[in-house]
């Protein structure tokens, strides 16, 4: 760098001297939060993680993104199989250990100090794992794994591990079976990277730790956090204002020709003292003779205007994940238009953390399916499920995958409302189970169909047995061969039409198919995409 900042001649002397720049601090945001961290250390990046972590516990606005978007991230999680079975086996295994808690928690942490590190075994007896232990990364040792596909970490063993290992001998085996990763003399131990979940932010491709992701929000903070005190002083002198007592009047007060009145020190003592009294009591209602006057200090002060400075450093942390105001507060705060791309953005960032979590977390599906013995399956001779076999004849084993609710920050009745403008006005074709899960009822419309055709059976049968007679005013009631159907209020017809795989008849239309399904055909429901009656 070229430190020569000007040049300039002597008025003294015809020499040429120079004058050198001093050289200009660069400004990072960490100096403006008050913090120079070389976050290529380990202890820098425990600095840093430690100063968000603080910031996440009791600044409002950090606290509610990072809760959120951790909760938005972990929402639903549902293990994917081939096999219905072994779904429903991994799915009860992981839900019995609680991981939609733990995989909340590995997404907060992994937004608070940019990795998390988790540890479980495999309990044999149980057939299950045990409870997923997060690792602090302050103590934690990483480096390279030998073979190129992950990490090797190391944990110093905690002195109560030590002490249990010290212990009786028959405890300290009990314990080793519980525990059986701290089985060793020395003061630090390997883990097994079969059992470590790890997930990681990082900074360039061949780091080993993991960046903070609101490390660029330290400096808002800072400053969010210092509007907070000056507010809270501001508001303290308001509400303990202080009163400025004037005793005496001049000459002339009291009437022409008057004398004035000056205190004695005796006297401006002795009304202290009165004053005092006054407001340790919060007495509301004092009388004093005339020359006494009593008045706030900050009788005109007003409250400094902060809201636009809050609005800085709140957009600064909501911009670390792509999110906007009304994350916080509910409200959008701008046209339709910027509010749905900023949740398109904000989805986008949600799904990254997904993907990384996901990949991490594969260890463990992978892991359940060996020790289980769970084999994929195809569907064969029917319903039959039969194993899928390699080339040598060997069962292949099950793949199961991670998923979450990939709907959680989207308007569910978007395309519920999409389908049915297109239905009115563009005289398009939907099918109504299609309907239903735009709708998220998650109801199979099929077998609705057969629930109403087993209902109408029900209530012909009893009207039957109860004598009744089900026609209106007086009318001969329709035989179960013969029985007319009004397309305006019945939906006989609309039911046997989706049952049977036929389109029905338009009202317009005079050839009106009135029969109604028999006993052994309404209990045959075929597709319902093909029913197209969108009345």
């Amino acid at each position: 760098m070229n430190k020569i900042g000007w040049w300039r001649r002597s008025r003294k002397t015809a020499g040429i001297h120079m004058a050198y720049t001093p050289p200009v601090e660069q400004q990072t945001y960490l100096k403006e939060a008050g913090q120079e961290v070389d976050l290529k250390s380990d202890a820098g990046l425990a600095e840093v993680r430690d100063r968000i972590r603080s910031y996440s516990m009791h600044d409002d606005t950090l606290s509610i993104v990072v809760n959120m978007t951790a909760m938005f991230t972990a929402k639903n999680p549902v293990v994917e199989c081939s096999n219905p079975e072994n779904q429903e086996t991994l799915q009860a295994l992981f839900e019995g250990m609680g991981f939609q808690e733990d995989l909340q928690r590995m997404a907060r942490e992994f937004l608070v100090a940019g990795e998390c590190t988790t540890y479980s075994t495999w309990d044999e007896d149980e057939q299950c794992f045990t409870r997923e232990e997060f690792l602090d990364p302050d103590t934690l040792k990483v480096d390279p794994s030998l073979t190129g596909d992950g990490w090797q970490i190391t944990v110093p063993v905690p002195d109560s591990v030590q002490a249990a290992l010290g212990a009786d001998p028959d405890d300290a085996q009990e314990y080793l079976k519980a525990h059986p990763q701290w089985d060793t003399d020395a003061s630090e131990v390997e883990l097994p990277s079969d059992q470590v979940v790890r997930v990681v932010n990082e900074e360039s491709p061949w780091t080993l730790r993991g960046y903070p992701f609101f490390t660029p929000a330290l400096s808002a903070l800072a400053q969010k956090e210092t509007l907070d005190a000056a507010l809270f002083e501001e508001l303290n002198m308001l509400a303990t204002p202080m009163l400025v007592a004037r005793l005496g009047y001049p000459a002339g007060t009291m009437g022409p020709n008057t004398a004035g009145w000056e205190p004695t020190q005796a006297q401006l003592d002795s009304w202290m003292q009165v004053l005092q009294q006054l407001i340790a009591s919060k007495t509301r209602v004092a009388a004093f003779p005339y020359g006494i006057e009593l008045k706030n200090a900050f009788n005109d002060a007003h409250v400094i205007e902060l809201s636009k400075y809050y609005d800085r450093c709140e957009s600064s942390i909501l911009r670390v994940v792509g999110a906007g105001k009304g994350l916080i507060d509910g409200s959008s705060g701008a046209p339709f238009a910027s509010s749905a791309v900023n949740r398109d953005v904000y989805t986008s960032f949600i799904e990254s953390l997904r993907v990384k979590i996901i990949r991490a977390y594969q260890k463990r599906l992978d892991m359940a399916v060996e020790k289980l013995g769970l084999v994929a399956s195809d569907v064969q001779d029917g319903d039959r499920l039969a194993p899928l076999l390699d080339e040598n004849g060997d069962p292949i084993p099950e793949t199961a995958v991670l998923t979450f609710d990939n709907e959680v920050m989207k308007d569910s009745n978007d395309k519920l409302k999409t389908a049915l403008q297109l239905m009115k006005e563009g005289d398009v074709e939907v099918a109504k189970q299609k309907l239903m899960d735009y709708s998220g009822l998650k109801l199979d419309y099929a077998q609705q169909l057969r629930e109403v055709l087993k209902e109408k059976k029900l209530e012909t049968e009893l009207s039957k047995e109860d004598g009744i007679d089900t026609a209106s005013d007086g009318e001969k009631p329709a035989s179960d061969d013969t029985k007319q159907s009004d397309p305006d209020t019945d939906t006989d017809t609309d039911i046997n039409a989706a049952t049977e795989g036929k389109e029905t008849v338009s009202e317009d239309t005079d050839d009106t198919d009135n029969e109604t399904p028999s006993d052994d055909d309404s209990e045959e429901v075929k597709s319902p995409n093909d029913h197209r009656n969108y009345e």
